[in-house]
C-alpha cells in the first residue's frame, strides 16, 4: 500500500510518468502484490496498446489471471472454512504485537499437528523473526536465532524433520507455510514463513502451506 501511494506521489510530481508503459508495469505489479488482481488487470487493460508485444507484460497478464482464479477458489474453501469454525488456531506474541494463526489442518495434517505440537511444548519461545524480505514475507522459528550468530540463522531444526504434504492452496497475504532450511530443499522442520504477499506458485515449491 505504501508503494502504491508512493508511485501516486510520484506521478503527481512527474505527470510525464503517468500512463507510461514501465510505470503501469511497475503499478500491475504492486496491485499484484497487494492480492488486487482485477485492479492489476485494469491497469494493464487501460494502456495494453502501449504495452502490446511487450513479453514482461504477457507473462504477467497470464500470472495475474491464474492468480485471480486461484483466490476465487481460496476464497470459496475459506468460505466453507468458516462455516465449519473448526480449524485449530495459535496466538503468536511478537514485539510487534499479536498475530492469530489459523492453521489448515485439512490440507496439512501432519504440518499443523507439528506446529501445534512445537507452539505447546514452548519451542517456539524466545525466537526471532531473522529474515525478512522487504513487503514479501518473514521468516522465523529457528532455534539458531537464539545464538548471537546471525550467520547460522536458517540452519537449525527442533532435532527432527517432517513429511511434506504438497497441498492444492496458493499463496495469499498473511498466509503461513513452513520453510525449509536454508540451501536445502524439502527440510521442513521448525522454520515457517508469514507471507506478506501472493506468490504465483503452489504449496510445495516454497514450504507446505500450515
Amino acid at each position: 500500500a505504501k508503494a502504491l501511494e508512493a508511485l501516486d506521489e510520484m506521478e503527481a510530481y512527474l505527470p510525464a510518468l503517468k500512463g507510461t508503459g514501465p510505470q503501469i508495469l511497475v503499478r500491475m505489479q504492486l496491485l499484484r502484490d497487494s492480492g488486487r488482481f482485477d485492479e492489476a488487470l485494469a491497469a494493464l487493460a487501460s494502456r495494453s496498446a502501449d504495452l502490446e508485444g511487450n513479453e514482461v507484460a504477457a507473462r504477467e497478464k497470464t500470472v495475474i489471471e491464474a492468480m485471480r482464479e486461484a483466490w476465487r477458489v481460496e476464497q470459496e474453501i475459506r468460505k466453507a472454512e468458516a462455516e465449519r469454525n473448526d480449524l485449530p488456531r495459535v496466538l503468536l506474541k511478537t514485539a510487534k504485537g499479536d498475530v492469530e494463526v489459523e492453521l489448515y489442518e485439512d490440507d496439512a495434517p501432519n504440518g499443523v499437528a507439528n506446529f501445534v505440537s512445537l507452539v505447546e511444548s514452548g519451542f517456539y519461545d524466545g525466537l526471532r523473526f531473522h529474515w525478512a524480505d522487504g513487503g514479501g514475507r518473514v521468516i522465523g522459528g529457528d532455534p539458531n536465532s537464539k545464538n548471537d550468530n546471525a550467520h547460522d540463522d536458517g540452519f537449525g531444526d527442533p532435532g527432527y524433520l517432517i513429511e511434506s504434504e504438497p497441498g492444492r492452496r496458493l499463496i495469499f497475504p498473511m498466509t503461513v507455510s513452513f520453510a525449509d532450511k536454508r540451501r536445502q530443499r524439502r527440510t521442513e522442520g521448525s522454520g515457517f514463513v508469514i507471507h506478506l504477499a501472493p506468490g504465483d506458485y503452489p504449496s510445495g515449491k516454497e514450504g507446505d502451506i500450515i
